[in-house]
């Protein structure tokens, strides 16, 4: 939960320097990398259920966002709109 609470402050603060840019996946790359390299580590040691399902889901989705985030932070510092 914290990860999403400090992203959201980072996202609003970068809108507010920088308005609708690229560089608005830099929280989730700050934040969420930590903890889905967390998850990751933690997960396949939990017991089969539910929510071990659950949990390999959020990864792959979380996967996949920062994916698009890392693609549009590099795609800002080398000056792509």
């Amino acid at each position: 939960m914290g990860a999403i609470a400090l992203s959201f402050i980072g996202i609003l603060y970068l809108y507010s320097e920088f308005g609708y840019v690229r560089l608005l996946g830099l929280p989730h790359i700050v934040f969420w990398t930590p903890m889905l390299l967390y998850f990751w580590k933690v997960v396949p040691g939990l017991e089969p259920s539910l929510l071990k399902k659950y949990l390999f889901l959020v990864m792959g989705i979380n996967f996949i966002s920062l994916l698009f985030d890392y693609i549009d932070v590099v795609r800002y510092f080398l000056g792509s709109t």
